[in-house]
């Protein structure tokens, strides 16, 4: 059986980019900076590294619409979190539940700290205006 070190695949609106590649999370994370990289990543990209993706996060970089959209395209064997961070501070996290399969949970602001800081130790609630989660959106397609 293979050991694989937990990592957390971080999808930022750029603002916030610099949080994500500061030391000290609780788990490691790798910042993605291009959209398009995340299916390779969470497949035999990280893998290969012995890592494995217990987390991907979208902080304010997509809206609710491609979060379903990536979310359909997950392969069958990701048993992760994938947690979307609206602008508002809350949004939504998709979990595997048992006997159930992905299931998807509104988070209020308060609910998304609670669990990004279990998962990686306190995220600045720093709010970031829609266009320029619009305009870090264009950038990265």
């Amino acid at each position: 059986m293979n050991v694989y070190e937990k990592v957390a695949l971080i999808f930022p609106a750029s603002p916030r980019e610099s949080y994500w590649t500061a030391k000290g999370h609780s788990h490691p994370v790798i910042v993605v900076r291009n959209y398009n990289l995340l299916e390779a990543a969470l497949d035999t990209g990280v893998r290969r590294q012995g890592r494995e993706v217990f987390c991907v996060v979208f902080d304010q970089s997509i809206d609710s619409s491609e979060f379903l959209q990536f979310l359909t395209g997950l392969p069958h064997e990701f048993r992760g979190d994938v947690v979307l961070r609206s602008p508002d501070g809350g949004g939504f996290l998709s979990a595997i539940a048992r006997d159930e399969g992905r299931v998807i949970y509104m988070l209020q602001p308060s609910d998304m700290d609670f669990y990004l800081g279990l998962q990686f130790g306190e995220i600045p609630r720093m709010k970031i205006p829609q266009s320029a989660v619009a305009a870090a959106w264009a950038s990265a397609s």
